[in-house]
């Protein structure tokens, strides 16, 4: 402007996503028009992404804070967890500390209580067999000798039945689901 003898005149300054800080958003002017030495031409510049300040959403709701964050030109994302300090359905913490400022549309991510962690029910595995034999998928409990062979506990038949060989005590039976 300085070169073409015009006068600039910084008519507004708006806040833009797309413009940086300081550069000009638009003019009164086309480029390329021809206008006279000495005239003055208005322009707008940008104040850059508008600035906001974070709310405080800790221990209000999802749906709450949600509301709040919308409101303040900002974005939500959540997680849950359980917590033994933090009522369920609560927000236990956020990423963005609240009164911070921000970037328009910056995403806060928020935590929301499970509540407390229910305790764990117990769990009940039967001993590891390295054999399977004599298993059965119907639910019924069969026994089998540890140690036994297999032909010296059949009949011809192929039913089994417990051998009254020596040691026969309950130690040596193993119990199979």
């Amino acid at each position: 402007m300085t070169n073409a003898k015009l006068i600039m005149k910084v008519s507004d300054r708006k806040w833009s996503d797309k413009v940086a800080k300081g550069k000009v958003i638009s003019q009164d002017k086309k480029a390329g028009e021809k206008i006279e030495e000495g005239n003055t031409i208005s322009v707008v510049i940008s104040k850059g992404v508008e600035q906001v300040k974070v709310p405080k959403v800790e221990g209000e709701t999802l749906e709450e804070a949600q509301k709040a964050l919308k409101k303040a030109k900002l974005k939500v994302d959540s997680s849950r967890t359980y917590s033994s300090s933090v009522e369920e359905g609560k927000i236990i913490s956020q990423s963005i500390a609240s009164g911070k400022t921000v970037d328009k549309n910056t995403t806060v991510k928020v935590v929301i209580s499970l509540g407390k962690e229910p305790e764990p029910e117990p769990v009940y595995r039967p001993s590891s067999s390295s054999s399977s034999s004599g298993s059965s998928s119907s639910g019924r409990k069969s026994y089998r000798r540890s140690g036994s062979s297999s032909s010296s506990s059949r009949k011809s038949s192929g039913s089994k039945k417990k051998s009254s060989g020596g040691g026969d005590s309950i130690n040596n039976w193993n119990l199979v689901n």
